[in-house]
């Protein structure tokens, strides 16, 4: 039998969670560590459909990306949205857990699985930023190939150069941050959610940035991580069939 606590240690070897920044929340959020765990279900983020279809699935575990309970709780008023869905999993008695910076930093995680699939040779890795080294490919080009990996059909695109792309710095999720640090060792910068003055910045960098989108940038985790899970858990692991992508194109 699985419980709650071997779940952890499973996924602690992929992401642990002192990798996480200090200003996260993860872990588990909701539920015990001696709990039984006979099925899970793996999203990015987590609503009340993802919940309604973990219920109807008889799902034990709900493993997302991004953590559900982020700042801290005074009530929990089942009248609200949060408290809602908090209710709900309660009451079925679902577990709740979060892997979120330790999986964007880890080694293996969310940066280096985009390396793998952009063909990027990396030459650091240090904290989240990524970059490395790529076949030498026209802008245009490289662009068709993100939007193909990300399964993107539209992405925003700050600065242009006519010269061959080849070094490339990544980050999923918000990496407006390191915006120059990425462009003193690369290209083109792939990360989501820059700001119009960000943008500025990017362009007075002289860096071109490919903004994927954050849900775009970090979905790719996980059919990964339900193979990872399925690799060291003799147990049903499942990924919601719900998209909980908030923007859309028009």
């Amino acid at each position: 039998m699985y419980t709650i606590e071997k779940i952890m240690q499973v996924l602690e070897e992929l992401a642990p969670l002192d990798l996480a920044e200090e200003w996260d929340n993860v872990g588990v959020l909701i539920g015990t560590n001696s709990k039984p765990v006979k099925k899970i279900m793996c999203a990015l983020d987590l609503n009340e459909q993802i919940a309604d279809e973990a219920i109807a699935a008889s799902v034990d575990c709900i493993i997302t990306h991004h953590p559900y309970i982020f700042t801290g709780l005074k009530k929990i008023d089942y009248a609200t949205s949060i408290g809602k869905v908090i209710r709900k999993l309660i009451i079925n008695d679902i577990s709740l857990i979060a892997m979120h910076t330790n999986l964007d930093k880890t080694k293996d995680g969310i940066n280096d699985i985009i390396c793998k699939g952009l063909n990027v040779e990396i030459v650091n890795g240090d904290n989240f930023l990524r970059w490395g080294k790529i076949n030498s490919i026209t802008l245009k080009d490289f662009i068709t190939k993100v939007k193909k990996f990300f399964d993107a059909p539209v992405i925003r695109v700050i600065g242009y150069s006519d010269k061959k792309i080849e070094a490339v710095s990544i980050c999923s999720g918000s990496g407006a941050e390191f915006i120059k640090q990425a462009a003193s060792v690369s290209d083109v910068y792939i990360t989501g959610d820059l700001k119009f003055h960000e943008a500025q910045g990017a362009i007075a960098e002289e860096l071109i940035v490919l903004d994927v989108g954050h849900y775009n940038s970090e979905k790719i985790i996980i059919p990964y991580l339900v193979d990872y899970l399925k690799t060291k858990l003799d147990i049903e692991v499942i990924s919601t069939n719900i998209c909980a992508e908030v923007f859309k194109t028009v």
